[in-house]
């Protein structure tokens, strides 16, 4: 009997996890006009981080909810990707409390405003990652191929009927997985471009700068935002989260 492993379409787990997998794959390669991205690793944290998070609230954007923010309740690496925006956040505030009163100063505070809507919705998508992830445990890639590995060896109706399920189930889980990793390549560069920001503004701060240079800043602090949101949109409404 010649069977083929290949991942085939499987049914959709009936789990918040599966929902998010329904707008995953290939709609997550549009969003943001980002390509696809091998994961890496972002290194964030240290004591003081870790001691102003319990207190940190972040708005998500105009008339949403405010959201208390803890990495800690997030495994890995949804931790890091978070702790690295509010790295980038305490960062950005220590440069408008370095800034003197003036024009400047309010309008650092106000592109500051939309860098916690950022922040905000780094939370949210970090919060629908681990979710994605826990599903793929809960799954197990592993097992699941030496289970299908051990079926594709027996014969009859029932064995077929076996393996055709365990290799929709390998698929689902396949898929899970690789949305995951999308999602994370993409969080590792927004919270970087982040970072970036709270770098200018605290340039800004200690030098002349020009209206076109506040105006850039402005508006590269924006487009990390709407990247963040569509991420969080294209991944879909986890548990009637907005």
């Amino acid at each position: 009997m010649e069977r083929h492993t290949g991942g085939g379409a499987g049914r959709a787990l009936r789990s918040p996890a599966a929902i998010v997998l329904a707008v995953g794959g290939a709609g997550l390669s549009a969003v943001a006009s980002l390509p696809p991205l091998a994961a890496v690793a972002v290194a964030a944290g240290g004591y003081a981080l870790g001691a102003a998070t319990s207190a940190l609230v972040r708005r998500g954007g105009s008339g949403t909810r405010r959201e208390r923010i803890d990495p800690f309740t997030l495994g890995e690496p949804w931790r890091q990707r978070v702790q690295a925006a509010l790295s980038a956040q305490l960062r950005y505030d220590q440069a408008i409390r370095g800034t003197r009163d003036g024009p400047l100063r309010e309008r650092l505070t106000d592109i500051g405003e939309r860098l916690e809507a950022g922040v905000q919705e780094c939370w949210r998508v970090a919060n629908q990652g681990n979710a994605l992830s826990q599903a793929v445990r809960t799954l197990g890639i592993g097992e699941l191929r030496s289970r299908l590995a051990a079926a594709e060896a027996g014969d009859g109706a029932e064995a077929d009927q076996r393996f055709a399920a365990l290799r929709a189930q390998l698929g689902t889980a396949e898929r899970l997985d690789l949305t995951a990793a999308d999602v994370d390549a993409r969080l590792t560069l927004l919270t970087a471009r982040m970072d970036e920001a709270a770098a200018r503004a605290i340039e800004l701060s200690l030098g002349a700068s020009t209206d076109d240079d506040v105006a850039g800043l402005g508006s590269a602090v924006d487009q990390v935002v709407d990247q963040l949101e569509s991420l969080r949109l294209a991944l879909g409404e986890v548990e009637g989260r907005p």
